[in-house]
């Protein structure tokens, strides 16, 4: 078997002409059909850049290359022989009672260790065989001269990260967050987990994960609750934003039905306020682009709301633990 990310096909909407561009100019069947249609290839630099903007890593290509690092990353025969250090992508159980199943990777925008600038990656973390907690992740690049490259971020082995699975498990047997639950689940709704996001913030991660009910007679499952977690806090608020401010600056329990007005906490500056609502827009913007397939704008928010937690973080004084 043979797969490579070496050419991307542009076709003309106006009218239906095909450009060929090279994306891995050392890819040797590549270079055979070059010198069979030596008229059909161009250089990835003569891309119109407006376009070339649009380039994102590929998603099966990504699976297909997890899954074989999580093998082939082995360099000592012997470990390699007994299998001790396989990895796997990390797994997630996304409605309650389901088993546990991979997870897709997803896009993010993040600032890669000894970056500068945040940039669009593909984003997957790993677990070892047979266990929960991760142990690194893939990334794979899709801005500027760095598309298609793969970085691999591999963690400490004396220090401990949770797993998708085991911050499912935090939020489950969480005493506030199991009743507002079970309250939630009641009168034949179904409740689902939404895919839960681990996003590199810095030298940590934050958990993102939100909360749907369906009803038996709905065909849309409704957005009820989301939940935002590190390595040692796990809180759920009935919105982003107010999950945010719960999760950096602390803030009143849970409640079901928000009150008609609402006082912020004392030690939240009109600043703060700003800015949380600031991400919680960016935030809402990025999912309906993503909806309508706008990637160009859901980029372009995430990249703005990551900025915005950046100042969040600054203005606060506090690091995410």
């Amino acid at each position: 078997r043979y797969i490579r990310n070496s050419v991307k096909i542009v076709t003309d909407a106006y009218d239906g002409s095909i450009t060929f561009y090279v994306v891995d100019p050392n890819d040797p069947v590549i270079l055979t059909l070059q010198k069979i249609y030596p008229e059909l290839f161009k250089c990835l630099c003569d891309m119109p850049p407006a376009i070339r903007a649009q380039l994102r890593y590929p998603e099966d290509l990504f699976r297909i290359q997890a899954a074989m690092y999580g093998r082939y990353h082995v360099t000592d025969p012997s470990v390699f022989y007994t299998g001790t250090d396989n990895w796997q992508i990390a797994s997630e159980i996304l409605t309650q009672g389901s088993a546990a199943q991979q997870i897709e990777p997803y896009y993010v925008i993040t600032r890669l260790p000894d970056a500068t600038t945040p940039e669009f990656v593909l984003f997957v973390p790993m677990t070892p065989v047979g266990r929960n907690n991760m142990v690194g992740w893939l990334a794979g690049r899709s801005d500027g001269e760095h598309y298609g490259e793969l970085r691999v971020l591999r963690f400490a082995t004396d220090r401990t990260i949770f797993g998708p699975l085991q911050v499912e498990a935090r939020i489950d047997q969480d005493p506030d967050i199991k009743t507002q639950l079970a309250l939630l689940s009641q009168g034949g709704t179904t409740l689902f987990h939404g895919n839960l996001l681990v996003i590199p913030v810095g030298s940590s991660f934050i958990y993102v994960e939100p909360i749907f009910i369906q009803a038996s007679a709905a065909s849309i499952p409704e957005l009820r609750r989301v939940v935002l977690a590190t390595q040692t806090k796990v809180v759920m608020r009935n919105t982003f934003p107010d999950a945010l401010a719960a999760l950096i600056q602390g803030a009143p329990p849970v409640v079901t039905t928000p009150p008609p007005t609402t006082t912020p906490p004392t030690n939240v500056t009109p600043e703060i306020q700003a800015l949380v609502k600031s991400i919680s827009d960016h935030y809402s913007k990025a999912q309906a682009a993503l909806r309508n397939n706008d990637f160009a704008t859901y980029g372009a928010e995430l990249d703005a709301m990551s900025k915005d937690l950046a100042k969040l973080r600054d203005l606060t004084g506090v690091t995410l633990p």
